[in-house]
């Protein structure tokens, strides 16, 4: 203002700062924020973790070494699609001890592959992932062993929700559901065995299984069942199962048998 009759007037300014948004894949162990899932994994130092912020990613992440990598808010909040469909979504080769939990995989549909692959890689563990719309929703081959698969859901792919293939051994799923997956829910053949699978819904009640593999838990489990207290042996659940419990125990009298190799007793 110039009130005062000066010849002077003074006027103020004012800068306006916006705040940039911190890039959404964090380094745990050594507080550094990328742009993109595969930075935080190519700048990794095995026995790192990687946490990964809500949202959408294209990617396909090619993972080399010992780590884990991990959705801040789960599988509804993060969702990883394919930028190649020809390849997998994760793709694990030759890594141990690598952690994938807490995504949403789409898209790898090439002949195949699963949307989250593990490929002679040992001590690794796949939990909390919604995997569809792919060719395998996830799949174990070459020598992979001791790998641990659980409460994922593998749906609406167009071959398998699971595959173990070539000489995969030795590796454990359980608690995981499988549904409207166009081949098989589960298959496991070639030169596989001793896997295990069991506690395992299969909604859509198809699979195959090489005979030296196994269908039903390691050791007996005691459960609850319609209020009552029984320990056995559990094996999976069955959508297309049609035999009869007489005993009411919650697990069906007679085995349950379906595609080329498989008999769940």
């Amino acid at each position: 203002s110039n009130a005062g009759g000066s010849d002077s007037e003074v006027k103020t300014d004012y800068i306006v700062v916006s705040e940039v948004p911190p890039l959404p894949v964090l380094n745990v162990n050594t507080g550094i924020r990328y742009a993109s899932i595969q930075a935080a994994v190519t700048a990794a130092t095995a026995g790192d973790e990687i946490l990964v912020s809500d949202g959408s990613y294209t990617e396909n992440v090619v993972i080399d070494r010992s780590i884990t990598l991990r959705s801040e808010n789960g599988a509804a909040a993060t969702t990883v699609t394919a930028a190649n469909s020809l390849v997998p979504v994760f793709d694990v080769n030759a890594a141990d001890f690598v952690t994938i939990n807490g995504f949403s995989v789409r898209g790898a549909t090439g002949s195949n592959i699963g949307g989250i692959d593990f490929t002679d890689s040992d001590s690794g563990t796949i939990m909390n992932n919604d995997v569809a719309n792919g060719y395998n929703g996830i799949h174990l081959g070459g020598t992979s062993t001791n790998n641990t698969i659980s409460y994922n859901n593998c749906h609406d792919n167009s071959k398998r929700g699971l595959s173990m293939r070539n000489d995969a051994y030795g590796n454990y799923a359980f608690r995981n559901t499988f549904s409207a997956n166009a081949d098989k829910d589960i298959c496991i053949k070639d030169m596989t065995h001793d896997n295990v699978v069991w506690l395992n819904n299969l909604l859509g009640g198809t699979l195959d299984i090489g005979t030296a593999n196994t269908e039903n838990s390691t050791a007996p489990i005691t459960y609850t069942y319609n209020g009552s207290s029984y320990t056995s042996y559990l094996g999976n659940y069955y959508s297309s199962y049609v035999g009869t419990d007489a005993d009411g125990n919650g697990v069906g009298d007679t085995a349950f048998t379906s595609g080329a190799y498989w008999t769940d007793s």
